[in-house]
């Protein structure tokens, strides 16, 4: 038998409790689910979120698309609600590459496509992951986000300059 880990049991009992609640659970409810002060839980969370593992909105965590990522790379479909025919299908009806991508912490990550060229195919194929104004698809994503956080992404991805952010955002 293996030993347990105080901060791996933390992590994945936060996991665990975000899977099992859709509608999000406070931080003080994680922290009391592993027996933890929310000083040290709140680190724990921030990293999670950093990392797409957890989705924080209106001070709420639910599960992040990261493990769905993880799915991906195990060869498990990442996005059961959207199966590949449908992409295959979208990409025949337009005759234009069809993407899927998700949200992971500040990156775009591409979950699945149909209808690229080979080299585009290539590409994807190694599960491109980009920050979230360096692609199409990750600008889309970052068009989506609230006001605040739109900024902060602009911000962080011009490493704090202003001007350079304001002209993404615009």
């Amino acid at each position: 038998m293996r030993n347990h880990h105080r901060t791996v049991d933390r992590v994945a009992g936060l996991l665990e409790a975000a899977a099992r609640r859709p509608d999000g659970s406070s931080l003080s409810a994680l922290a009391r689910r592993v027996g933890a002060p929310v000083s040290s839980v709140q680190k724990l969370v921030d990293g999670l979120v950093a990392t797409g593992y957890l989705d924080e909105r209106d001070r709420r965590y639910t599960l992040g698309p990261a493990p769905w990522m993880l799915a991906a790379r195990a060869g498990e479909p990442p996005v059961p609600a959207i199966p590949h025919e449908a992409l295959d299908q979208l990409a025949r009806h337009t005759g234009l590459p069809v993407l899927l991508a998700a949200r992971i912490g500040d990156d775009a990550v591409y979950l699945d496509w149909a209808g690229a060229d080979e080299g585009f195919d290539v590409a994807l194929s190694a599960r491109v992951r980009a920050p979230l104004p360096d692609t199409a698809a990750g600008r889309v994503l970052l068009a989506h986000l609230g006001p605040a956080e739109r900024k902060r992404v602009a911000l962080a991805a011009h490493e704090g300059d202003p001007g350079a952010a304001a002209a993404l955002l615009d």
